[in-house]
């Protein structure tokens, strides 16, 4: 399983560090992108995350799957994952963040968005969604995840 983590720029090393330390059975995956890596690691991770004290990791989001990122890709991965995770009348949101990538986030927001509803006449509300559809473009990947508000971990960073 993947997950995406977020830290202050001037303190991405030390989120590498508490990651490792929290989970020690896991695989950091850097990028070129200051603040932001990925690991990949078994379920139990993000447990271990949420009950770890922190002084550089603010947010992490598990994510249902890591593709290459082209949009046909992107939307037929996106739709079938929707498929499986939004219930019949959920409210969602498309939200995505792009990251060396051409095509403009409102765009494929918009894109997956219709084609979601089209695929399953599932109501879109940008204020108050029951779930939230992310896609996040790191370059030549993508990553993608249909989650509640809830099963993203948000970090209080801690001074020492």
């Amino acid at each position: 399983m993947y997950f995406m983590v977020t830290t202050p720029v001037n303190r991405q090393y030390d989120g590498m560090w508490e990651i490792q330390w929290a989970v020690e059975n896991c695989r950091i995956i850097r990028t070129r992108y200051r603040g932001l890596f990925l690991i990949e690691a078994g379920e139990e991770a993000l447990q271990l995350i949420r009950s770890y004290d922190t002084t550089a990791i603010c947010r992490v989001i598990p994510l249902d799957d890591l593709i290459r990122a082209d949009l046909t890709t992107i939307s037929e991965r996106t739709l079938s994952i929707a498929e499986k995770k939004l219930g019949g009348g959920e409210k969602f949101a498309v939200r995505c963040k792009r990251r060396g990538f051409s095509v403009p986030s409102m765009e494929i927001e918009r894109d997956i968005g219709a084609q979601i509803v089209a695929a399953m006449g599932n109501p879109v509300d940008l204020e108050n969604p029951d779930k939230v559809v992310f896609i996040e473009i790191i370059d030549k990947k993508a990553g993608i995840a249909v989650l509640s508000e809830s099963e993203i971990v948000e970090k209080e960073i801690i001074d020492l």
